[in-house]
């Protein structure tokens, strides 16, 4: 519960071997690498183990301040976890080889339809409301006096700029482009954002090729 969560040391939450990874990635955030999805144990109020699913950016413009995203995959890790031990027993069969691969393949479509709901419930839910309070922000300085004005006309500008920020991190976990829009669409966006990076892309995609949406998912991760 939040309440059990406010005002703790995020180190005391994680389990002890699982700190050191916490550190080398809020040190690569302080330095402004991209941010990497990443794991961390920590025990819930219960004393459970939950395994956790973290990504953090850095806001340079709140002095400092790191925004962090956790999502609870302690069940894909149980599933993970079984997969390992299916597959153990498996390599005794004759029939090792489908089976393996059914597992694997129910795995990623979990994973992949996980995403989609998260990355829908980010855009259709925190990107607006950022997105609204930025730009009521934004109104409210052009009549307030100058004394208030910068101040609230900063405080829109770093709300949209957050908007923008969990909109990226709902595009990489799964752009609703390819769903709308299919895999050719998703690929062009995709080369346009490496263009933007400044990386010399080359993309020649056959349009007429009608795939299944596990094929097109394979491909559009593989590129």
């Amino acid at each position: 519960e939040p309440d059990d969560l406010t005002g703790r040391s995020l180190f005391d939450l994680v389990v002890p071997a699982d700190r050191p990874t916490l550190d080398l990635h809020l040190r690569a955030a302080r330095a402004g690498e991209p941010g990497a999805a990443f794991t961390l144990g920590v025990n819930d109020r219960r004393g459970e183990h939950r395994r956790l699913e973290v990504s953090l950016v850095f806001e340079s413009s709140q002095a400092g301040r790191i925004h962090g995203i956790a999502h609870d995959v302690t069940e894909r890790h149980a599933l993970a976890r079984e997969v390992a031990e299916r597959s153990r027993e498996l390599k005794t069969t004759r029939v090792h080889g489908e089976r393996l691969r059914e597992l694997v393949s129910l795995t990623i479509q979990a994973q992949e339809e996980e995403r989609a709901r998260i990355a829908g419930d980010l855009h259709d839910t925190t990107v607006q409301t950022l997105t609204a309070i930025g730009r009521r922000l934004r109104s409210l300085a052009g009549g307030a006096p100058d004394d208030i004005a910068a101040s609230l006309a900063e405080l829109g500008d770093a709300a949209l700029a957050e908007a923008e920020e969990v909109r990226r991190l709902s595009r990489n976990l799964r752009p609703s482009v390819l769903d709308h829009l299919g895999l050719t669409a998703a690929l062009e966006n995709l080369a346009a954002e490496l263009r933007d990076l400044g990386l010399e892309v080359s993309l020649d995609v056959d349009s007429n090729t009608n795939l299944d949406d596990r094929s097109r998912t394979t491909l559009f991760r593989a590129a």
